[in-house]
């Protein structure tokens, strides 16, 4: 009897486990650095940037290794990768070590980025893989929820066992991939070929796909573009709650548990917003998907300036969700209109050139943010990442004049 799920229900799990394991892991991290390891501001900086170049150097050649080989076995590793990472972190317990993590998660992250949505595409088909992204997106809320609950109890005790708990969930997660992720209509392009020529011809493929086709040379210029925006606040974020408000006199409320339940909020809010915009998005249609990300851009750059602006408590953490809410929205959306008509024997690399580019904007605006951070303060650092969306919406301005995102070369 076929232990293998339907290809939906395989990502709806993946979606489910992997947001419960991050939101264990990821809820604390900071206090775990901070209070733990007690890193400095610029040892925290040099983990998202050791993190953000290990991803460059490796999304190409992981997004190649899924359409040469397997997009199924990818997935797997990738999840692998990540539970391995957050292991390797809790268990040095050093600084050190903890650069050793982003390396190893760096490979998780690169290894899914490409295969899992070129995946689902080649199973369900690009009719269908909007709606199922989107609904998927709501799965990970909900497992969000439950990683919070555990979160705000284990990270009060020790953050460390909640990061670690975190982790040993992806590697269950990549151990039950491997006996029920189905994998029917990826074929091999280049079996007969030595890993490096196979390889080698496919990222070129990949290349050419991109070069050729505008449509989809501005989508890779939205990632640099938009990756150079969401460096400083993910990193800042908490700092900037921390460091510029009085909060709340409630008492008996640690730090997790605060934290658990601006993520708990978050997560609710885009449940409501994420069913509202499913009911109504036409996911076949690359201009509805396009105006659609125009306006989660739009109200994402909006809210990303109230956080950075706002001189009140209240004001700042509505400001926050409602970022948070449209850019958990603002993924799904990207993927379905990028993977409208790849071809799928370089789907996967051409995904990875997308996610490699949203890394170097990483690296490259992520220091310079931080540094004007230190020269004219957080606001100045958050309101900055926020006004770099707006070429964002330029470019998807003029994708609207193209006649269809899937055109061939002009």
């Amino acid at each position: 009897m076929s232990l293998k799920l339907p290809a939906p229900v395989a990502f709806f799990l993946q979606e489910a486990l992997s947001s419960l394991a991050f939101a264990l892991a990821f809820t604390v991290q900071a206090l775990y650095f901070v209070g733990t390891l007690h890193l400095s501001p610029v040892q925290l900086v040099l983990i998202g940037t050791v993190l953000e170049c290990s991803a460059f150097v490796l999304e190409v050649p992981t997004g190649v290794l899924a359409d040469v080989y397997s997009r199924r076995l990818s997935v797997v590793l990738g999840f692998a990768f990540l539970g391995l990472g957050l292991l390797v972190l809790v268990l040095g317990g050093t600084w050190g070590w903890a650069l050793a993590a982003q390396v190893v998660s760096a490979l998780g992250y690169t290894c899914l980025s490409g295969a899992q949505s070129a995946w689902l595409t080649d199973e369900v088909g690009e009719a269908r893989v909007g709606e199922i992204l989107v609904r998927g997106s709501q799965f990970g809320r909900l497992g969000s929820l439950a990683g919070l609950g555990l979160a705000a109890w284990l990270g009060s005790l020790n953050p460390a066992w909640s990061i670690a708990l975190g982790g040993g969930v992806l590697l269950t997660l990549a151990l039950l991939l491997a006996l029920v992720m189905p994998e029917t209509a990826f074929q091999r392009h280049a079996p007969e070929s030595p890993l490096g020529r196979g390889m080698g011809g496919t990222f070129l493929g990949g290349v050419r796909t991109v070069r050729t086709r505008p449509v989809l040379l501005a989508l890779v210029g939205v990632a640099v573009l938009y990756g150079a925006s969401t460096e400083a606040l993910d990193r800042l974020w908490e700092f900037h709650l921390l460091r510029s408000f009085s909060w709340p006199g409630w008492p008996d409320l640690k730090p997790a548990v605060w934290f658990s339940l601006i993520g708990a909020a978050g997560t609710l809010l885009g449940l409501v917003l994420t069913e509202a915009v499913r009911r109504r998005l036409d996911t076949r249609d690359g201009a509805h998907l396009r105006r659609s990300l125009v306006w989660t851009g739009g109200l994402g750059t909006v809210a990303a300036l109230g956080f950075a602006l706002a001189g009140q408590f209240g004001w700042a953490l509505a400001a926050f969700l409602a970022f948070g809410v449209l850019r958990g929205l603002y993924a799904p959306l990207y993927e379905a209109y990028l993977n409208q008509g790849l071809e799928p024997r370089t789907r996967a690399t051409v995904l990875s050139i997308a996610s490699q580019a949203d890394a170097l904007g990483q690296v490259a605006g992520g220091p310079g943010v931080g540094l004007v951070g230190n020269l004219l303060g957080v606001r100045a650092a958050l309101g900055i990442s926020a006004l770099l969306r707006l070429p964002v919406l330029l470019v998807l301005g003029w994708l609207g004049r193209r006649a269809e995102v899937a055109a061939p070369a002009d």
